[in-house]
């Protein structure tokens, strides 16, 4: 068990490359975590999709934090280690969703390709496997509600190259975000930064966080 500079008591493993950060410095990628603290102002939710359990559910508390999160998580461990750890930290405000974000409804079939780098199971295959397991997909504007999206400020998408998939997901829903709302950040998605832009969500990064695309 470690605690994270949240506050929060999490399980980690630290054969796993990210969680033995957490369990040596209290958090993994610290730019990133400190976006959510810099950003989020109070009543405003955030969510996240992404494949490896307790990074951006767990940012540190924020004026925000009585809203909530979405956390979607496809990983069936995962999310349920992210649902007891949130019960555990009295997390309740803290929703968890056990899909993958996508443009579509149906299965993905996910690869592991380095047991000691849980977070970079993908749909891509690599080279080579370690595992592989089917998750249920569907559009983010499916996955999450009309009322979450409507207060939402913050929308972390990090899916280790289906990032352009789940922002078509989200398309049908862009109406219903805050005209200040919008992924902060979208690895690869500069193809996508146009149809987000045209509906008057500005501020979305493509790649890196200090890569902000004009």
């Amino acid at each position: 068990m470690v605690r994270l500079r949240s506050g929060d008591v999490v399980a980690v493993t630290t054969s796993d490359v990210i969680q033995r950060h957490q369990y040596l410095f209290g958090e993994w990628e610290p730019n990133l975590s400190a976006f959510p603290r810099d950003r989020l102002q109070p009543g405003a939710p955030s969510s996240t999709s992404e494949p490896t359990v307790a990074r951006s559910a767990f940012w540190p508390p924020t004026p925000s934090a009585p809203q909530g999160r979405v956390a979607i998580e496809c990983s069936p461990q995962f999310h349920d280690d992210l649902t007891a750890a949130a019960a555990a930290n009295r997390r309740t405000n803290i929703r968890t969703v056990r899909f993958a974000a996508a443009d579509t409804h149906g299965t993905v079939t996910l690869h592991l390709e380095d047991p000691a780098n849980l977070g970079h199971t993908t749909a891509v295959r690599p080279r080579h496997v370690h595992t592989a397991f089917d998750v249920p997909i569907a559009p983010l504007a499916d996955l999450v509600s009309g009322s979450e999206l409507a207060t939402t400020r913050s929308i972390k998408i990090d899916v280790e190259g289906a990032e352009a998939a789940a922002i078509r997901g989200l398309l049908p829903a862009l109406t219903d975000l805050r005209d200040d709302a919008g992924p902060g950040r979208v690895p690869g998605g500069k193809p996508l930064l146009l149809p987000l832009r045209m509906v008057g969500h500005r501020r979305v990064m493509s790649g890196r966080l200090d890569s902000t695309a004009q």
